[in-house]
């Protein structure tokens, strides 16, 4: 090991050594950290959990017996009967796959996709179709839902630009 490659180890040894240290200086034992778990930021946009007096609340969705329910307007198929999970907040995972997820955040009337891995047009262009699908509407009346569509691949140069995208086959922006 040449010269310059010791003295850049050495360097790391001792700023991890420093950065260790001071984590225990901040963080006593028995202490819980500073940030309260419903803020750690997640993989994925589900699950989520929020502090009920901190974000807006509506009721979860109530089943119809028709099988469609009103989002802001729209009729849309009841997704909730065949979603994957509903957690306690009432945020419904709609899909998840190794290519995308689907949420809806009833709190907030709207839909988060994901689009994973480093094909993002391809897992976002299957996304929307599955959204059009499991809804059943148009595009026109999806781009009149508030949806939003991220992508988990850091390495893609669209993913940090401005972190949420709306609908391809709608022209305007979240």
């Amino acid at each position: 090991m040449d010269k310059k490659k010791r003295l850049i180890l050495i360097g790391l040894l001792i700023s991890l050594f420093i950065g260790v240290i001071i984590f225990i200086i901040l963080v006593r034992p028995g202490e819980k950290p500073s940030v309260p778990p419903s803020l750690r930021p997640t993989a994925t946009a589900f699950p989520t959990q929020f502090e009920v007096t901190q974000f807006p609340t509506k009721t979860p969705i109530t089943p119809s017996d028709t099988g469609k329910i009103n989002i802001v307007g729209v009729e849309v198929n009841d997704f909730s009967k065949s979603a994957k999970m509903v957690n306690s907040a009432g945020d419904v995972l709609i899909e998840s796959n190794n290519e995308f997820q689907m949420v809806y955040l009833p709190a907030f009337t709207q839909f988060i996709i994901t689009a994973f891995g480093p094909n993002y047009n391809q897992s976002r262009q299957k996304a929307e179709r599955e959204l059009l699908k499991r809804l059943g509407i148009s595009e026109d009346n999806a781009c009149r839902l508030t949806v939003f569509v991220t992508f988990m691949d850091p390495a893609d140069p669209r993913a940090g630009d401005k972190g949420n995208y709306n609908l391809s086959f709608c022209e305007h922006e979240p």
